[in-house]
């Protein structure tokens, strides 16, 4: 006996739900490592998504290559976890110690703390 599915497809939903929970989890890490994505990189990312997998999309997206207002709107609306991050500036002092020698410094630091907590 066929098993009946209650419920519809929604009206020119792009993702999976499996696919948007993926996308929904991926800007979480993103967020928790750096600082967090801007609406225009979320917009972005999911026209990536989507032609990565090779889903069909609005003409609109392939236009401007990012998911259009709507989306993000409702996108976020079903994701409530998730939170919208504006650009800050950067300190001058943060800005001015971001240099090669620093850079340096640090990578080696982490690099040696490595080394020697690994036991070798």
């Amino acid at each position: 006996m066929p098993s009946t599915v209650v419920g519809y497809f929604k009206n020119r939903q792009i993702f999976t739900e499996l696919q948007e929970s993926n996308l929904t989890d991926y800007i979480k890490k993103v967020a928790d490592i750096y600082y967090g994505l801007t609406p225009k990189e979320v917009k972005r990312l999911a026209y990536l998504y989507a032609t990565s997998l090779h889903l069909t999309v609005p003409n609109s997206w392939k236009k401007i290559e990012m998911a259009g207002p709507d989306w993000f709107t409702s996108f976020f609306k079903r994701n409530a976890g998730l939170a919208i991050r504006t650009p800050e500036a950067t300190s001058l002092s943060r800005a001015t110690s971001f240099n090669k020698k620093n850079v340096y410094r640090h990578l080696e630091y982490g690099r040696n703390r490595d080394y020697y907590s690994s036991g070798t």
